[in-house]
Parts: C-alpha cells; structure tokens; sequence
C-alpha cells in the first residue's frame, strides 16, 4: 500500500493527534493501522468486532451489527495518542540487566527469561491469580491464554513477533471468571497503552482487577498470515520451528538444532502500516519493561514506577532473579532506538495523514529532537569541512 494514499477516505478518523472519537475503528482496521491488540473485541457489546482464532490478523467487522456506542474507538491505542510519546523520553525510575535464576525455564526462555520470572514469582507470592499471556499452536497462531500456574506461565514463554490480541482476555474480567481479582498481563507497548485508554475514559469493569503490567520492547510486528508468507520465502514450514529470535537479523531456530537466518531487510516488505505509526519502543504506560536489544542470555529491565519495583521485589526476595546496574552504554542503545521510533512515527504520520504542521509543532516542542537535530547538522557541516 502506498503510504501517500490510503485505501479509503478517511470519514472520522482524523489521525493519532486528534481527539475526535471516530464512530468506530472500521477506517483503522480497513486500512492496515491495527496492530489487533484485542481491546475493541473485547468491549463490543454487540460484536460488530470480534476475535476469530483461525484469522488472528486483524478483528472481524460485521458492519451490520455496530450501534456506534464509540467503545472500541474509546480504547484502541492509535486513537488520540498522547502528545509525551512523541515530545518527551521514557525516564525509568530503575535500570537493570537481569536474567532467571528458576532453571525450569532455560529451555524455553527468551533472552533472559525476566518475564516468565516476574509472573511466577508473583503468582507463588499470591501478588496475582493470573497472568493474561499468549502461547502458539504449531502453526505459530497466536493463543491468549490465561495463565494460573508456573507451567502454564512456562507453556507461553517466548516471543512470537505477531500480532497476538490478549487484550481480548479483558472481556473475561467483565463479564465471567469472577475469581479474577488480581491479574497481570503481558503486551507490547500498544496493548499496555490501550488498557491505558480503557481506565482514561472510564472502562473500569474491563480494566480494575488488572494489578501489574509487563510491555516487551517493539520495534514491530507481523500479522500472522504474513509472517507464515516470510517463513514459506525463506522455504520453512512453520511447524518445524521452535523458536525465533531478532539479533540484527531474524534467526529461526529449527527442531533439527538447525538455525536460517533471515534478514531484517526482507523481514521489513512483509510489515503493515499498523507499526509504524507508534512511538513506543518503550511503554510509558507499563509497571516494567523488559527486552533484549541484542542481548544474549540477559534482559534490560526497566522499572518505571512503584508497582513495577513491588513487583520486581518479590522477584528479587525469592532469589529468582541474578541483576546487576544497567551499563550506560545499554542505556544509550536503547533510548536511541526509541528516538528512532518517534523519528520514524512522525515521518510516517506527516505523509500518510498529511499533518505535516502538526508533526513540526511536536518535533519544535520535542527537546530530544532538537538535540539530536543539532548533533546531525553539526555531523554534516564537520564531514563538509573534511
């Protein structure tokens, strides 16, 4: 698709800067803009928007049935982004390089293995009485699951790089599994942002007994028919891989212990829009962080607030986690990545919605961008002098 021109005319979706509610999320969905969370699903009274497991890549539309009570526009987090993911840095309160010490999850960690960590300790700890997470199936389709125990916790480790709704899960909290009082859930940065949209405008009964939020660092993902079209170019079948993995180039792990490379280059012509209008690398919206970024064997923790380091604690106290200071030369690698991710976000809006004056205005009032604007002109005018 070409950016310039969508496939319809936008009606009332004006863009990730308005505050304007469109009617519904039809226009995002219709035009490649949903990273399917799973939010509007789950807070459809009528099922105009529903989840169907055999298609995971977007939700399904029955226009029929839409009464325009605006709840999916309320939550879907490409509707009225915050002006901070753009103008402002994440400011972690703690900064950790981290990994498991729980040697059950070694065979199925990703990195790390923080993550799985955080859940079972809070679990044993009775912090929670679940976790809302996704596990696969053979053909690597996404599973929201709801995770009671370390094993279940154990079955959904690792990552997937599809779109995966868990959110979806939040229709349970409001309607059935009452014994749900305290829960944690898993996402990327647009999913933590959507749970924040729903206690924004309100949402409570879909969003209270959410207790602890984990985001995973993103740069983007697939829709899960077109990541099954990069494994069938790269001339594999999807049950026949276990594992995959993103280090500069995409790595599938085959159950022949053999490992094809794929490059990020070609990884990239299967991407929809959906990404890449976000400007989260990192959640501001999460209790922790938790990624890689080249990292082997270790996670870079981040502690963004007083129920993240709760959470961290009780980690931390059952001897579940070995950590150490985040160096600062991984700090800088990952708070570039995110100001390339705001670079790239607003490139991406100003030509796809046309708001060019609105992105100017950010960049103008986006102290790290003007920074970094003077440090490449200062780059340019001293390699001119050479």
């Amino acid at each position: 698709m070409a950016l310039e021109h969508p496939k319809i005319k936008f009606v009332t979706y004006k863009g990730p800067f308005s505050r304007i509610i469109p009617v519904n999320v039809f226009e995002i969905i219709n035009n490649d803009l949903c990273s399917y969370c799973g939010s509007c699903t789950a807070v459809c009274p009528t099922k105009a928007l529903s989840y169907k497991f055999d298609e995971p890549d977007t939700p399904v539309i029955n226009e029929d049935l839409c009464i325009y009570c605006n709840l999916c526009s309320m939550v879907c987090p490409h509707v009225a982004m915050d002006k901070q993911m753009f103008v402002e840095l994440p400011n972690p309160m703690e900064k950790y390089l981290a990994r498991t010490k729980i040697e059950k999850l070694h065979p199925v960690m990703q990195d790390g293995g923080v993550t799985s960590t955080l859940i079972i300790a809070a679990l044993e700890e009775g912090l929670i009485d679940a976790a809302f997470l996704v596990a696969r199936d053979e053909k690597w389709r996404p599973v929201p699951i709801i995770a009671k125990t370390p094993e279940d916790v154990i079955k959904a480790a690792g990552s997937k790089y599809v779109y995966s709704p868990v959110n979806n899960l939040l229709e349970t909290l409001a309607f059935t599994h009452p014994e749900l009082q305290k829960v944690l859930t898993v996402g990327l940065p647009c999913q933590i942002r959507a749970i924040h949209r729903a206690r924004e405008v309100g949402l409570r009964k879909f969003v209270d007994k959410i207790k602890y939020t984990i985001s995973i660092f993103c740069s983007e993902n697939w829709q899960w028919s077109k990541m099954l079209e990069m494994m069938a170019s790269a001339g594999l079948k999807p049950e026949d891989v276990v594992k995959q993995n993103i280090k500069a180039k995409f790595f599938f792990y085959l159950k022949d212990g053999k490992v094809v490379e794929y490059s990020l280059k070609d990884a990239a012509k299967y991407l929809i829009p959906a990404c890449k209008h976000c400007p989260e690398f990192i959640s501001y919206y999460a209790d922790i962080n938790v990624g890689a970024l080249g990292l082997q064997g270790w996670n870079a923790v981040l502690i963004m607030n007083d129920k993240g380091k709760e959470l961290w604690k009780a980690a931390v106290e059952r001897g579940y986690i070995e950590q150490q200071p985040l160096p600062e030369d991984r700090w800088t690698k990952i708070i570039n990545f995110d100001m390339r991710k705001k670079r790239s976000a607003w490139k991406f809006i100003k030509k796809f919605y046309g708001l060019e004056e609105e992105v100017k205005a950010q960049q103008k009032e986006a102290k790290w961008y003007q920074e970094w604007l003077a440090k490449k002109k200062a780059k340019e005018a001293a390699k001119k002098k050479q």
